[in-house]
């Protein structure tokens, strides 16, 4: 179901960016066996999600990360007492004391386990993957929580303030809390993933994805304009390259009032 999955959410929502996959691995055993190119070059792993936007696929470990706060938040080094307190972030000016700047530093949830490297490139180049990340325009993730809502509901556990965005936002804290969350990014993240202004993140955990996917493709007839739609099948091979029949003049505000129309009749 992945590769249909990523297929059918990037058509459906015309993607410029791949759809990114990031797969943690604990052992080194585990990293050295992997028949896939390790990473030459020491860059902030903002830039490594960049590169898998781009179609690379590669494995990294602890000295190819150029950030140490993306190493800390994703296992790979254990950050100093210091860290964990809020010091360097009190010291960095970014918060007003120290208290708050622990309590952001806890709600990072940097993985708390020993893991030795990733695995980051395109979710279909993939075998395996822990995280699922999307970049784009805002449009594109209201759709994809719309696509959320519809299988799951009302998210509970958005986090994001502008800080450490694609580490924390979008794959420590959808790990530590097995749910999908929305980033605002952050200056590192937008410099080295090279992100306009009004792209967003999201991400979620793999076992998550090919629902939500389903989410966006079943709320695409009552959300998407007729503008929008006939874009979509443009993009298609066929019509039903989706799964589903596009469905002109089905604006769901025009379903509402005709019930709330209905109401008032039969209420009245």
């Amino acid at each position: 179901m992945k590769n249909s999955s990523v297929n059918r959410l990037s058509k459906c929502l015309g993607l410029e960016r791949k759809i990114v996959g990031v797969k943690i691995i604990n052992y080194k055993d585990q990293f050295d066996k992997l028949e896939i190119d390790n990473l030459e070059k020491r860059i902030t792993f903002c830039n490594m999600v960049k590169r898998a936007n781009e179609g690379d696929l590669f494995k990294a470990k602890e000295e190819n990360f150029f950030c140490e706060y993306g190493a800390y938040a994703l296992g790979i080094i254990k950050p100093h007492n210091s860290i964990a307190s809020g010091n360097s972030y009190d010291a960095a000016g970014l918060y007003e004391s120290q208290t708050i700047a622990r309590s952001i530093t806890e709600e990072m949830c940097y993985l708390k386990h020993d893991a030795y490297g990733v695995v980051v490139g395109p979710l279909n180049l993939m075998e395996d993957c822990d995280i699922v990340i999307v970049i784009s325009y805002a449009a594109d993730i209201m759709r994809i929580l719309q696509g959320y809502g519809y299988k799951f509901g009302m998210p509970k556990n958005i986090r994001t303030l502008g800080n450490q965005g694609m580490c924390s936002d979008l794959v420590a804290k959808p790990f530590y809390k097995n749910d999908l969350n929305v980033s605002l990014m952050c200056e590192g993240a937008r410099k080295y993933s090279k992100c306009f202004k009004g792209e967003l993140g999201v991400a979620m955990p793999i076992n998550m994805f090919d629902s939500v996917v389903d989410g966006v493709i079943m709320t695409m007839n009552p959300v998407a304009s007729n503008r929008e739609k006939d874009e979509i099948l443009k993009r298609l091979q066929s019509p039903m390259e989706l799964g589903i029949k596009i469905i002109k003049d089905t604006d769901y505000g025009k379903y509402l009032k005709k019930y709330d129309s209905y109401i008032k009749e039969i209420t009245n």
